[in-house]
């Protein structure tokens, strides 16, 4: 009877522990725009889109996609990140402040208008 529980509880853990480990690493470039970025109090959106696809491209190799899962927002300080609910484990919401980026029109050959935002941070 023991012996079954702790077969269960190792066998279910470990992949469960997989994946959370694997979600973590997978956040590392938003978790370090939230070090600089995390939203406090991000205030009233002047205008937002829901169900927008997100590429974070860093200094290293890859990118992180958020493909229809994040929620963009345009407020008096900045440019408002966030990530769904079921998603968002792992992602504050960021809010870049205009200063600190700069937006460039960008053709990646997707349906509608696309755009690069570049940021302080990563320059």
């Amino acid at each position: 009877m023991i012996s079954n529980l702790l077969f269960y509880l190792v066998g279910y853990s470990l992949p469960v522990g997989l994946m959370g480990m694997m979600w973590k690493a997978n956040a590392r470039r938003w978790t370090r725009l939230a070090q600089t970025y995390r939203a406090v109090d991000p205030g009233i959106c002047i205008r937002k889109r829901t169900m927008q696809t997100v590429i974070l491209v860093a200094g290293d190799i890859g990118w992180n996609s958020y493909k229809g899962i994040v929620t963009v927002g345009v407020t008096r300080e900045g440019i408002l990140l966030k990530v769904m609910p079921l998603f968002s484990i792992f992602h504050p919401p960021l809010l870049i402040p205009h200063a600190d980026c700069h937006i460039e029109p960008r053709r990646w050959y997707l349906i509608g208008k696309n755009g690069s935002v570049h940021t302080a941070w990563c320059q």
